[in-house]
């Protein structure tokens, strides 16, 4: 019987097709229903620092939290220059199963940081989310200077906006905005969720209210100096904000009658013991003014910081005793302000209709500890 001869070349193809391996499929994306918002989500996190000159000449600094892949030795890190838990993992891989993610925006409070509420930022991004956290300049932790409040506030909206795009532009193919984005903001940065999310302030209104009214928001301004209150109404939202959550806002008197009448649907978190946005005089009244969309949860014997981590790094005391002196555990508020915050984002926005069950209000008044308003 005669042999076949192959040629070497062919010989060669041959083997190499009967010994390669085959590329292992990768792991499919995780569905966006993949788990509840009370549950940590299905991606392991990551945070990255992005430092740029924005198209205004300002110098800007963001944190960028995002679903990763990171190695199996890598070790969870904390944020340079506060000492927050270590919760998320320092420039690792991204995820790619999912990308391009949706985003949030995070603004940070009055003498806040980009990532004081990392609390939930982390735990967005665990949930298939890109959140991106700007300082705003002359109002953090690090370089606080009361005199430049109401620049402060003029140019915060913007802030986002140029932070938003910094981060696209820094991470091409990463960030979905096909739909916009979700805003989210602490105290001041609430009212920076405000503004972005529709709201339009109304000079002559703040300085109305702030001469017969002594309300703590009145004191971020210097309502003597009308040139810089004039640049106050550079403030603008974005039209890609698609959706807000302000936690623990006030100032709803710098947007006069109506000027949060057209504002995105919006939840309102605030804690009935709250001493610097008091919730009768600055909480409730932001909710009365947004529209039919909006809604509030009150909760129970909450204070200021409890939406942040702040108290795992500076004494603030009091609230953040928590039971001790009468206040509800900071561990409770960030579990409650994290369920509600990503099931409002997932359910109003993205259209995940399974969520409804954890803004329904007989399940956030379940626990006694909480109240809803439609």
């Amino acid at each position: 019987m005669p042999h076949l001869r192959l040629s070497p070349v062919l010989l060669a193809v041959l083997l190499a097709c009967q010994t390669a391996p085959a590329d292992p499929a990768p792991a499919p994306a995780p569905p966006p229903d993949a788990l509840p918002s009370d549950q940590w989500g299905p991606y392991a996190v990551g945070a990255t620092t992005i430092e740029r000159v924005d198209p205004r000449g300002k110098w800007m600094v963001l944190e960028v939290w995002y679903p990763a892949s990171p190695a199996p030795d890598a070790v969870l890190e904390g944020y340079a220059g506060l000492n927050l838990s270590a919760d998320a993992f320092r420039d690792p891989p991204w995820d790619e199963r999912g990308a391009p993610y949706p985003v949030v925006a995070f603004s940070h409070g009055y003498g806040g940081i980009r990532f004081q509420s990392s609390y939930l930022t982390t735990w967005l991004a665990s949930h298939g989310f890109v959140v991106v956290a700007p300082d705003h300049e002359h109002n953090t932790l690090l370089d606080l200077n009361s005199q430049y409040t109401t620049q402060v506030a003029a140019e915060r909206p913007a802030d986002v906006a140029a932070a938003i795009d910094i981060a696209d532009a820094v991470l091409p193919g990463r960030l979905d905005l096909t739909d916009g984005y979700a805003m989210v903001g602490h105290s001041f940065g609430a009212w920076t969720a405000l503004v972005v999310g529709g709201g339009r302030v109304d000079k002559d209104a703040l300085l109305a209210w702030c001469a017969v009214n002594d309300d703590p928001g009145c004191g971020f301004f210097d309502t003597a100096d009308l040139q810089e209150l004039e640049d106050l109404e550079q403030a603008a939202p974005d039209p890609r904000a698609a959706v807000a959550v302000a936690l623990a806002p006030g100032l709803a008197y710098s947007f006069g009658a109506d000027g949060l009448s057209d504002n995105v649907p919006t939840l309102v978190q605030g804690g009935d013991r709250d001493g610097d946005m008091p919730y009768e005089r600055e909480i409730r009244p932001v909710y009365e003014a947004l529209p039919a969309s909006a809604a509030l949860v009150t909760l129970h014997d909450a204070a200021h910081f409890g939406f942040s981590d702040l108290c795992s790094a500076l004494p603030l005391g009091g609230e953040c005793a928590g039971a001790e002196e009468g206040y509800m555990e900071i561990p409770r508020v960030h579990a409650l302000s994290r369920t509600l915050t990503t099931a409002w984002i997932r359910a109003r926005w993205r259209g995940e209709t399974g969520e409804e069950v954890f803004l329904d209000p007989e399940q956030v008044e379940a626990g006694g500890d909480a109240d809803w308003e439609p």
